[in-house]
């Protein structure tokens, strides 16, 4: 690829983005990293109070559902005519608030609309001091479908991983996007990859093994899936730290553990024991309470690994693959699917890493022509 003359891109990401790592971080650090090797010039800041948007020609804000963690840095580059891009990681947890809350508050939540919730956490946010009373009161009367729509409309670029995605968000938000989006799929980082990696088995010896990787929370749906397959005669393996913030959760969870002696969980593994996990579990699952694409799901596909993802995800679509899916909220499918998976003889057949190489080299040629197009 040519060099381009050094352009200053400012992330902005939500406040938890590395003290609460997900597929999210993963993504954007990896992101950065190739954009810097292309001679970008990329800030990835948390503390946005202090930026001085001036400084930069483009700002890339990431995940529209934490719209107050950005929401005056986004109006500040409008007021300063910077360009802004936006990826929007979109989730609609409209089914999780009724169904998939694990909480004293749950029968409370599950009534209240999408708009309350937002509300009820922006209020959390002013009193832990997440947020300042400036903006609080600037996004209070606001609505959370209409300060969407605003990021959206007058972002100039929209990043989105499969066309299901740009619907959902056009439904939810009641917005047209036009020809303002890119689809540009997730990458891994394959330098990462060992093939035929048994530095887990030979740690951890188990057999034959289900692989649930995620942090231990009620959106991931561990418990759920515990239930479901208590009876079945696998091991079950459990990856993933805990979050603090869902302590009735994962209570429960410890105590399933306790109970299951098929069951482990290992809180602090390192990213070679997990990508060595998935390698060589029988299944994979991904059945969270949502899922817009799935970290977990694209590595299991590249290791040419049975998997189980869940009806509320973009994988799929984004892929154009054919895997499971089970509902998240229903333990009997879960269990059913499982099964079938376990049970499937079929070839699996994907792209391989060798091949995927190519992909992640169109993902960052395709994301540096989308920004030199808007910045032009």
């Amino acid at each position: 690829m040519k060099s381009t003359p050094q352009i200053n891109i400012l992330f902005c990401v939500r406040k938890q983005f590395f003290t609460k790592k997900g597929g999210d971080s993963y993504q954007i650090l990896l992101l950065k990293k190739l954009l810097e090797k292309n001679n970008f010039s990329i800030t990835l800041s948390i503390n946005l109070k202090k930026i001085k948007v001036q400084n930069f020609h483009l700002i890339h804000f990431f995940n529209l559902s934490r719209i107050d963690d950005t929401y005056q840095v986004f109006k500040n580059a409008q007021k300063y005519n910077i360009k802004t891009c936006l990826t929007p990681i979109f989730q609609n947890l409209t089914n999780y608030n009724k169904k998939g809350r694990f909480s004293i508050f749950s029968n409370i939540i599950k009534h209240l609309s999408y708009n309350q919730l937002e509300k009820i956490r922006l209020f959390i946010h002013l009193f832990s001091f997440q947020i300042s009373f400036n903006l609080f009161f600037k996004i209070l009367f606001k609505s959370y479908q209409q300060l969407g729509k605003d990021f959206l409309n007058q972002s100039n670029l929209i990043f989105c991983n499969s066309h299901q995605e740009k619907k959902e968000i056009e439904k939810f938000f009641n917005v047209k996007l036009k020809n303002k989006v890119e689809f540009i799929k997730p990458a891994i980082d394959t330098t990462e990859i060992s093939l035929n990696d048994k530095s887990f088995l030979n740690q951890y010896p188990h057999q034959k093994y289900l692989l649930i990787v995620g942090r231990i929370e009620d959106l991931k749906n561990q418990v759920t899936i515990l239930e479901a397959l208590e009876k079945l005669n696998f091991e079950i393996v459990f990856i993933g730290k805990f979050n603090k913030n869902h302590q009735r959760y994962t209570n429960r969870f410890k105590k399933l553990i306790q109970q299951n002696p098929k069951a482990f969980h290992y809180p602090n593994l390192t990213r070679k024991l997990v990508l060595s996990a998935i390698q060589n579990a029988e299944v994979i699952l991904q059945v969270s309470c949502f899922e817009n694409f799935g970290l977990v799901s694209l590595e299991a596909h590249l290791f040419n690994k049975k998997l189980l993802i869940s009806k509320e995800s973009f994988f799929n679509h984004s892929l154009h693959t054919n895997y499971p899916e089970a509902n998240p909220y229903s333990k009997k499918d879960i269990h059913e699917k499982v099964l079938l998976s376990i049970n499937d003889k079929n070839e699996i057949q994907t792209v391989g890493f060798s091949e995927y190489i190519k992909h992640e080299d169109s993902f960052i040629s395709n994301t540096i022509n989308a920004y030199l197009k808007i910045l032009s």
